[in-house]
């Protein structure tokens, strides 16, 4: 029988996510994901002995053939095993997720929407940074001194030549 979180029984949409790292991660670059914090671990601790550690070998431990609460040790040790893309694949299947709506403005290194859906056999559309859009249209087209008003009919065009896979905006300007 194949592990999976008990709430995958009812539909999920993943109303933001970003995609996953697609590499094989070094432990101590697998521990700095596990924490939002950018100071590094105290000498005898990890990542995986705090809450969202516990939870993480809680939950996704058994999906990986490791027994809840697996060793910290033992963890990321599966993880080089199996290789990212088993994880990957394994994790985004055992969430049973319906949908998702992925943030595309977040980093280059991760997988892609389309490599997202394939990952969880399921739908994956496009939440559009808006940062992202005019950068793009800055790239392509530095502002010369008071075109602020062409920039601004530039950004409108591209907003309505988007696909029908873009279903939300995003800003992080604040």
């Amino acid at each position: 029988m194949q592990f999976r979180f008990p709430f995958a029984q009812y539909p999920l949409l993943d109303a933001h996510c970003h995609g996953v790292v697609t590499h094989d991660l070094a432990d101590t670059e697998f521990e700095a994901l596990a924490s939002e914090s950018r100071l590094l671990a105290r000498p005898g601790w990890s990542p995986l002995d705090s809450p969202v550690g516990l939870a993480i070998r809680r939950w996704c431990a058994p999906v990986l053939d490791l027994p809840e609460h697996a060793p910290t040790a033992e963890y990321p040790r599966q993880r080089r095993e199996l290789g990212s893309a088993e994880v990957n694949r394994r994790l985004m299947r055992a969430a049973g997720l319906q949908s998702m709506l992925v943030d595309t403005g977040f980093g280059d290194d991760l997988a892609s929407r389309n490599e997202l859906a394939t990952l969880a056999a399921a739908p994956a559309h496009e939440v559009l940074r808006l940062e992202t859009l005019a950068e793009t249209l800055l790239a392509e087209s530095p502002l010369d001194n008071g075109a602020a008003g062409e920039f601004a009919e530039r950004f409108e065009a591209a907003l309505d030549d988007l696909g029908s896979d873009v279903v939300a905006f995003k800003s992080i300007l604040a």
